[in-house]
């Protein structure tokens, strides 16, 4: 197979294309990862007012969890009685 002989312009412009593909793709990167880290912020910031709200009534929330099992198996067994 030949060698292929290129120009010393065409090097140079080949050259130059390679890198603005490469600082278009990390300007690309660094556009997506901003994107990224915004959502990521927003969905943070949406479970804390979540908590905040909270789905579970706060004194419940706090109570150990064997408080709350033993609540629930005195209902339990007075819903049997």
């Amino acid at each position: 197979m030949p060698d292929i002989q290129f120009s010393h312009d065409y090097i140079v412009w080949f050259s130059d294309l390679k890198q603005r593909i490469s600082l278009a793709n990390q300007k690309a990167s660094l556009t997506l990862n901003a994107a990224l880290i915004e959502l990521y912020c927003e969905i943070g910031c949406d479970m804390v007012e979540k908590e905040e709200k909270a789905f579970v009534p706060q004194p419940v929330a706090q109570m150990p969890w064997e408080h709350n099992r033993l609540i629930v198996e005195n209902c339990l067994e007075r819903e049997g009685s």
